[in-house]
């Protein structure tokens, strides 16, 4: 039996508000190979954001199932489950979510900082995902210095240092002009291509979902297959599974002269208070306070 990299099984999701039960998602089943791209589309209000929440485990189903490798995830505990996150799948999501007295690197850094990689390997990771973005020119810019496509490659960048196997992406052209969210859909047909990520993205917009190797359709909280949007050939089969590679391999550190050393200590003291400051941002008060930023943190976080 061919084994996917992730599968819905029947899920179902329903809330209670007050004496209503509402069903959003109705027996949905969904499954995406290693390095393909999916589009979830449908219009708001139909499920989408939900199946997505389910699918990277930031919510659980009222039924069915979630396999992640052939793993009921579900059968995780808590500390499992954002183990899960932070080193197999990536979010973006259509409000950026980046923190706003940071840079655009230290902004990416913050998932391998989660992972507790050295300092050092994240700044590497962090800058090779801009690289790979088109942001290279850009990391040492705030987000309020950037524009909402440049925001966006930041936070796809960010979803990138973690080297996840899959990137869930929630209306990410949802707050972009025309053109700027093709540019943005561009993008992650070419990170597909580049890195053999698998790309799962929820859109109302059709013309943008036909860049997808396939389709599949949300309507009144029970999904069908739309067929290949694209046209194109998955690469799911026969390919590695996920671009492991990405930033530059470990060397052996060669003598380096006393401005060089210095340079890398005032480096690493920002990348320390960096990390405090990520760290900061996992209490429980201050994820209360402020929502839209650390919405991401928590989802990467890993509970003691």
């Amino acid at each position: 039996m061919s084994e996917h990299l992730l599968a819905a099984e029947d899920l179902e999701r329903e809330y209670r508000i007050g004496p209503e039960i509402v069903r959003v998602l109705r027996g949905v089943t969904l499954t995406v190979n290693a390095g393909e791209s999916v589009a979830v589309i449908g219009a708001s209000g139909v499920g989408k954001s939900t199946l997505l929440h389910l699918l990277g485990t930031l919510d659980r189903p009222t039924g069915g199932r979630v396999l992640f490798a052939g793993e009921d995830v579900f059968a995780r505990s808590e500390t499992g489950l954002a183990r899960l996150r932070r080193g197999e799948v990536g979010f973006v999501f259509q409000f950026y979510n980046l923190l706003g007295e940071m840079s655009a690197l230290e902004n990416a850094m913050l998932p391998a900082l989660l992972q507790r990689l050295p300092a050092s390997e994240a700044r590497e990771r962090a800058a090779a995902a801009l690289q790979e973005v088109g942001l290279g020119d850009r990391m040492s810019h705030r987000p309020g210095e950037l524009s909402g496509g440049e925001q966006q490659r930041v936070a796809i960048a960010r979803a990138l240092v973690g080297q996840p196997r899959v990137i869930l992406a929630d209306e990410p052209t949802g707050n972009l002009d025309p053109k700027t969210s093709e540019v943005i859909w561009d993008l992650f047909v070419q990170l597909q291509a580049s890195l053999r990520v698998a790309f799962v993205i929820a859109t109302h917009n059709h013309e943008l979902a036909r860049k997808a190797d396939r389709g599949y359709r949300l309507v009144d909280g029970r999904g069908e297959p739309s067929g290949n949007p694209s046209g194109r050939t998955s690469r799911a089969q026969g390919e590695p599974q996920h671009g492991r590679g990405l930033g530059p391999p470990r060397a052996r550190r060669a003598t380096r002269s006393r401005p060089a050393v210095r340079g890398e200590r005032r480096r690493n003291r920002r990348s320390n208070r960096v990390d405090h400051i990520a760290r900061g941002f996992l209490s429980e008060n201050l994820l209360a306070a402020r929502p839209p930023a650390a919405s991401y943190l928590w989802a990467m976080a890993s509970r003691p």
